[in-house]
């Protein structure tokens, strides 16, 4: 007998008896918002109707009339039905203060449903909120939401009848489920909260099971379900059905929705990093490769040093590594002792919370490490002294798991914390090498011990992950493949399809989270290329379990474009620009390459590897023995609209000039407002984006989040909007190349163009266009990398402390022609700007705020500009 794991969309349902205080019978629309009234109801005459849009939306029913407050021990009851075309999932938003103390109390009714015309019945425990959600509490409103969102073409309407608020008296939940070929064989418990005993029917199709939950006591009652005809035959691997239980007392009656994946075919542990073919190329290759072996020695050091240490966990969770900078300059902190913590820049130091508690984040990723690092060398080994750490490292966390207290950023235990780190990103990161390193050693555990793991920290560890959720996100990657591999480990195939072909599965964010070119949607290299490692565990795992993640594709989307991407839009130095909140990114020596490298084998991704060391766990579980020989360079100029960029360059070599005009989509939340914002290298960067400081720190918002740090218009010096821009024209032939681009609807009645050139190797010549229905301040900005020469001259200038101007330093009111500006020992350059206002010059904001770079605003007040700039590399600047 296979077994299937099963999900359970309403873990546990509360069930009364009585009408409770009715919010709305839905036989008018008062009170509702988003629907119309329908003469086909569940119940009397008349039930309400909301068409819904794809993407969000959904009605709500305003009940403040009613002077109704709910409890935890009340029961939100009512039915619903989707018809039409398509499948949505469905959600509950409560507001009610103080209930939830005012936030969105939110469950999930059905995480995705198909429109089956069918009318539910859903009776929500009030007393296990699945998630506060909102910016602040709502201490006056009283609404219920139901929130839908459509899937891509779906047409679809969401009927609601009966809206209910019942005192509980019992609670079920599903106990278990047996399958044999067809038959699901569900068990459901039942829980008697009252003095009295309720008589309870399970309904499946025409099957009926009444039971008798005692008094104060429970029970568990059985029932079958069928399969459909052949659907195990015939769904591939991962593919998931859903079957109703229907729970009745008397005229109530409520669904628990039963969701069967079709099981993969499991091969022995290990199977999760490495498998045993994996592991006898690692062992090959440390014999064949120095590399190979320096990269597998540093693995066996550490792992050696776990045998004489003793397992000491860290006595609570970590906190955000973004607070482990300096407040007063965004400098990095540097770890002087567990309790000291001194900046890099100004030498501040920092002791207590958050900055302790970032330590101890790295304490526990040090000893999930420990155990991959453990499991591995014993796989490779079979020294037991090695398995018997990791099993050390293993049980500790299982038997001390979930006394950790759950926490977020701010210390508070809430849904999107976690136990062992702040976030479920961080619950993630270490539970995936928990995960590895288990997986090396479970066949050396006993029984005991394997249920120890699972019950005191894998699936624990996987309920706090899953019950934060989000859409097409890098921290959701991180999140699939974390429950993924949980699901592989264990044989959870439940787990493994909500990974890979859920909503916000893999599958789903290769579809929907890559551009046709091969960026991650995010924008910020730094996030693209974390979403590639986010990924890349569950490409193992799954690749050794029989399922083919890293050839996935859909509409040109596919893992490998992750890595196409960026060689097609880095400079020829393979130098990434430091884009919304990221740094500068080099590709060379980037480690994920070697993965890249050993799917793929296209010796294109050599040439990022080439002359590095390669010594990395990467590089031994994929990369070749040898690098082939990659093919020359090509760089050329190509505007790439899926993402939005247009790239020029002329020239060859690493030296040659690139520049690239961003207009593209915002990028999420970790967009900068910076439409039209122009960066130029040659080899180094020299028109500069000075990209993101740690998000904990002022500064972050001050500069680094603030259009005017970039090289594009500010407005009356308020941050852009967020805007997608549009490619208007672009040509480029050897030894010239132009583009023409909008930034969109950056600000209120502006229209906002930019033309660039870049002539040669030497000259970037820049055109603004800005037309406006008011009179504004414009204000164009051009940071540079370097230096000043010397000061620039003129009459010093007072600028306003807002965000952005309060960082900007020895302005003047320029007086003549710019100094150059020395870039590198062997890089000068000359800007020279024109076309009416004042020019404004002095230092803004580089890596920290002591690290300074030239800027140069033009400044001007009217209803339109035309400003041109030119920027001459290696030479001084010439007249505009």
């Amino acid at each position: 007998m296979r077994m299937l794991t099963i999900a359970v969309c309403l873990a546990w349902a509360g069930v009364a008896a009585g009408q409770g205080v009715v919010l709305s019978d839905a036989e008018t629309t008062t009170n509702w918002r988003g629907v119309a009234l329908i003469d086909d109801a569940k119940v009397g005459q008349h039930a309400v109707r909301h068409s819904l849009a794809v993407g969000p939306g959904g009605p709500s029913l305003n009940f403040a009339s009613l002077e109704v407050l709910p409890q935890a021990s009340d029961d939100l009851v009512f039915w619903y039905r989707f018809s039409g075309r398509g499948s949505s999932n469905l959600m509950i938003k409560l507001v009610a203060n103080p209930f939830a103390e005012g936030w969105q109390a939110t469950w999930e009714v059905a995480p995705r449903r198909e429109a089956d015309g069918q009318w539910h019945a859903v009776r929500l425990d009030l007393s296990t909120t699945w998630l506060k959600w909102g910016d602040k509490p709502d201490l006056t409103s009283r609404l219920v939401m139901f929130r839908t969102e459509g899937s891509a073409g779906s047409q679809l309407t969401l009927d609601l009848d009966q809206v209910r608020l019942v005192p509980r008296r019992y609670t079920v939940k599903l106990a278990g489920v047996e399958v044999a070929g067809a038959r699901v064989t569900a068990r459901v418990e039942a829980r008697n909260l009252s003095r009295e005993a309720v008589n309870l029917e399970l309904r499946a199709g025409e099957r009926r099971q009444p039971w008798t939950v005692p008094a104060e006591g429970q029970a568990t009652a059985a029932i079958d379900l069928d399969l459909a005809a052949g659907w195990l035959a015939e769904a591939p691997p991962l593919a998931t059905c859903q079957l109703a239980v229907t729970v009745a007392a008397g005229e109530d009656s409520q669904e628990l929705m039963v969701t069967v994946a079709k099981p993969l075919d499991l091969p022995p542990h290990p199977r999760l990093l490495a498998n045993p073919e994996r592991l006898a190329a690692i062992k090959a290759k440390a014999a064949a490769a120095p590399w190979a072996a320096a990269a597998l020695g540093a693995i066996r050091t550490n792992a050696d040093r776990w045998l004489t240490r003793e397992v000491v966990l860290p006595p609570r969770g970590g906190q955000w590594w973004h607070y482990y900078a300096c407040k007063d300059d965004g400098g990095r902190l540097q770890t002087v002792s567990p309790t000291e913590h001194k900046c890099s820049v100004c030498g501040k130091v920092y002791s207590g919370w958050p900055y302790d508690d970032v330590v101890l984040d790295r304490q526990h990723s040090g000893l999930a490490n420990g155990l991959r690092d453990c499991g591995l060398i014993y796989a490779l080994s079979g020294d037991a002294r090695y398995a018997a750490k990791a099993r050390e490292i293993l049980l500790a966390y299982a038997d001390r798991y979930t006394r950790y207290e759950l926490h977020n950023i701010q210390g508070k235990a809430a849904v999107g914390g976690g136990r062992v780190g702040p976030q479920t990103l961080d619950e993630s990161t270490w539970l995936i090498p928990m995960s590895q390193g288990a997986d090396f050693i479970w066949e050396s555990l006993s029984a005991e011990d394997r249920a120890r793991a699972e019950h005191g920290l894998f699936r624990p560890a996987t309920e706090v992950i899953r019950q934060h959720r989000m859409s097409i996100h890098n921290i959701q990657c991180w999140k699939n493949s974390a429950v993924g591999l949980v699901g592989l480990l264990l044989g959870d195939q439940e787990l493994v399809a909500d990974a890979v072909t859920s909503d916000h599965g893999f599958q789903q964010q290769v579809a929907r989270g890559i551009s046709a070119d091969g960026q991650w949607y995010e924008g910020a290299w730094g996030y693209h290329f974390y979403t590639v490692s986010a990924m890349l565990p569950l490409v193992e795992a799954a690749g050794h379990c029989g399922l083919d993640l890293a050839r996935w594709e859909k509409d040109g989307r596919s893992y490998r474009r992750l890595f196409d991407g960026p060689l097609d839009l880095a400079t020829p130095a393979l130098l990434l620009p430091a884009f919304n909140d990221s740094g500068q990114v080099g590709l060379k020596g980037n480690g994920s390459f070697e993965a890249a490298l050993g799917y793929y084998g296209d010796p294109r991704f050599a040439a990022v590897l080439e002359g590095s060391k390669r010594e990395n766990l990467i590089a031994l579980i994929h990369g070749p023995a040898v690098l082939p020989q990659p093919p020359a360079a090509l760089s050329s100029s190509r505007n790439y609209p899926g993402s939005g960029y247009s790239i020029l360059t002329n020239g060859s070599g690493k030296e040659a000039p690139w520049l690239c005009l961003k207009y593209g989509p915002h990028g999420g939340g970790h967009g900068h407002p910076d439409k039209l914002n122009l960066v130029l290298f040659r080899d180094v960067a020299v028109g500069y984006d000075p990209g993101t400081a740690a998000y904990g720190v002022p500064i972050q918002a001050e500069w680094y989040r603030t259009t005017l740090a970039h090289n594009t218009l500010t407005v009356d010096e308020a941050n852009q909007k967020e805007a997608t821009g549009r490619s208007l024209a672009f040509a480029a032939r050897p030894g010239l190349g132009v583009a023409l681009a909008e930034a969109g609807a950056i600000y209120p009645g502006v229209t906002y163009r930019r033309a660039v050139a870049l002539c040669g190797e030497k000259l970037m010549l820049v055109l603004d266009l800005v037309e406006a229905a008011q009179e504004h301040t414009f204000d164009l900005a051009w940071h540079n990398a370097g230096a000043w020469a010397m000061a620039p001259p003129g009459a010093p200038l007072e600028l306003p402390a807002k965000p952005g101007y309060k960082h900007l330093r020895g302005m003047v009111r320029s007086a003549g022609p710019l100094p150059a500006i020395k870039v590198t020992d062997s890089l000068t350059v000359g800007v020279s700007v024109g076309g009416g206002g004042e020019t404004l010059a002095g230092t803004g904001v580089g890596r920290n705020a002591n690290d300074r770079v030239p800027v140069v605003i033009q400044r001007l007040r009217g209803r339109q500009a035309v400003v041109g700039w030119a920027v001459v590399l290696g030479g001084e600047a010439v007249p505009v």
